[in-house]
């Protein structure tokens, strides 16, 4: 069967330009290469997905899919085709290459896969001449499309995680996922107050607000690392700057309090400027190895300073201790993820670059977690921040988080992306 571009289009990402973008930029290069597409405009919250599991019953694979929004949009899509495969029991998942196109208010997917460049990418040679006239910021735009129109390197696999929550009292959830991030803790209290606020600070205003209110508490749970699917969970040490086998923990769990807790399969930066997981792409996963998530880690007890103020002056002065740490340590996420590489002072003072104290930041790769809230009554340690969509963890229970494993006999099923 001739190849198919299905576009699906949303109308109400970022501001609002993709529908614009998509008829000056790609129907035309498409109709110039005489690339038979399907255009799909979202007419609501998760129409994506809607979209996407009309598109999973209705094609052959492998199918392309231009997506002209956000992360949103992404997340949507990949939501709809995997609960349509879930309910449709003898329906193959098979093979979906992603196209991304940033026109969404975050970005992150696309901001990793393709780095701000200083010039603009190269174009196909049969594209060339039809594209001379083309300013660069939309050729940066068009970075994915291009690359899947030159397929002169095959698509990346596009690794998904899967979050079960689970209670006492009741059946675990139908499996939530995320390709860009799955947090807990401060990023995702953050989220959560932000939305509180934004009816009085519809702005970004909120954001700053709500992580002043956060960066001091101590998310209580503890956390227990599940191994790859074949391998082992690994720890970075900034003394070797490599993988090692984990060595501030004993067996698989880790104890609370947390004050970060983020993990991420895809994505060094959240932000074109803050490269919270930069170990993704400086040390990235062997493509051939089973799936693995990064996930980065703050333990406020492990720094001695917050131990010291919480035995002498109590559990504020720990906090306002924390607070000052916690700033300059995500200060060095934007010196470009500088922060894995801090270690404690070994008495007083600033943290330090591969020093010869204790690692700041716990930086594991491992095939999920388990995240058991260890305080009934304290809610900001029961949420969960999947892709920007918050869930709460019921009293008692756990969010179970994996990545999910392509499988051997349909290694070539899932999701991919041109990059």
């Amino acid at each position: 069967m001739p190849e198919v571009y299905h576009l699906i289009v949303n109308p109400a990402a970022g501001h609002g330009k993709a529908p614009e973008f998509v008829q000056n930029h790609v129907v035309p290069l498409l109709h110039h290469l005489g690339i038979a597409f399907e255009l799909h405009e979202t007419k609501g919250v998760r129409d994506a997905g809607r979209i996407g599991a009309e598109i999973l019953t209705t094609t052959s694979f492998p199918v392309k899919v231009v997506i002209a929004g956000g992360d949103g949009t992404a997340h949507e899509m990949i939501e709809g085709v995997l609960k349509a495969e879930r309910d449709k029991k003898d329906q193959a998942l098979g093979r979906w290459e992603l196209v991304i196109l940033p026109l969404g208010t975050a970005n992150a997917l696309f901001s990793s896969l393709f780095p701000q460049p200083p010039e603009p990418p190269s174009e196909p040679s049969s594209l060339v001449s039809y594209l001379s006239d083309t300013g660069p910021d939309v050729l940066y735009q068009l970075s994915s499309l291009l690359a899947s129109l030159k397929s002169t390197t095959p698509a990346r696999r596009l690794p998904i995680t899967l979050t079960s929550l689970e209670s006492p009292i009741s059946p675990p959830t139908e499996p939530i996922q995320s390709h860009i991030v799955l947090s807990t803790a401060l990023h995702a209290a953050i989220l959560s107050d932000s939305e509180a606020l934004r009816s009085s600070y519809p702005g970004l205003e909120r954001f700053k607000i709500a992580a002043d209110q956060n960066l001091g508490v101590f998310f209580k749970a503890d956390v227990r690392l599940i191994p790859p699917h074949s391998g082992k969970i690994k720890q970075y040490d900034p003394s070797v700057g490599n993988w090692v086998d984990p060595f501030t923990f004993g067996e698989d769990t880790l104890s609370g309090p947390f004050a970060y807790f983020l993990s991420t399969t895809t994505t060094p930066r959240l932000e074109p400027s803050f490269v919270i997981s930069p170990l993704l792409a400086t040390l990235p996963p062997n493509p051939s190895d089973p799936p693995t998530m990064d996930i980065i880690v703050l333990r406020p007890l492990r720094d001695p300073a917050v131990r010291s103020a919480l035995a002498s002056r109590g559990d504020e002065a720990a906090s306002e201790t924390w607070k000052s740490r916690i700033r300059q340590v995500m200060g060095w996420a934007y010196k470009g993820g500088g922060h894995v590489d801090l270690t404690y002072p070994a008495h007083r003072g600033e943290t330090e670059v591969k020093g010869g104290g204790e690692v700041v930041v716990e930086t594991f790769r491992c095939g999920g977690f388990e995240w058991v809230p260890t305080d009934a009554e304290h809610e900001p340690s029961h949420i969960v921040c999947a892709d920007g969509s918050l869930h709460t963890i019921e009293r008692n229970g756990k969010a179970t988080v994996q990545v999910m494993d392509p499988g051997h006999d349909n290694s070539d099923d899932g999701f991919w992306v041109w990059a």
